[in-house]
């Protein structure tokens, strides 16, 4: 992997998990209605959906630089990943045994994918 593919990656899945949790917190407060005046000014809420949208350019990008069967593969599984492990830590959200299981399996999954 290039640097460029890293720095690509990095880029989108930081964009794309942080844009995610920032959604679910805010969409989770007992008094928000998504389809509401109070949701078009919430600004958490709005910084989380233009960082997903950064997260689109990214996914853009490495869509228009690499390989498909790479990117893929690479981008949805670490984006996955760091989704999960940051809903259970900054959510609260409880990682069963299957949840785990299934995290390391995907960490094996890439670990092949990008092995040479």
């Amino acid at each position: 992997m290039t640097l460029r593919f890293v720095a690509t990656l990095l880029a989108y899945v930081a964009s794309s998990t942080i844009g995610l949790v920032l959604m679910r917190h805010e969409l989770r407060q007992p008094d928000v209605n998504v389809i509401s005046v109070d949701s078009l000014t919430n600004w958490r809420l709005i910084c989380a959906v233009l960082l997903y949208a950064v997260s689109f350019a990214f996914w853009l990008l490495a869509l228009s630089r690499y390989p498909l069967t790479t990117v893929y593969p690479v981008f949805v599984g670490i984006g996955y990943s760091a989704v999960t492990l940051c809903a259970i830590f900054f959510l609260h959200e409880h990682l069963t045994v299957v949840k785990a299981f299934g995290l390391g399996f995907v960490g094996v999954g890439l670990l092949l994918l990008v092995a040479r």
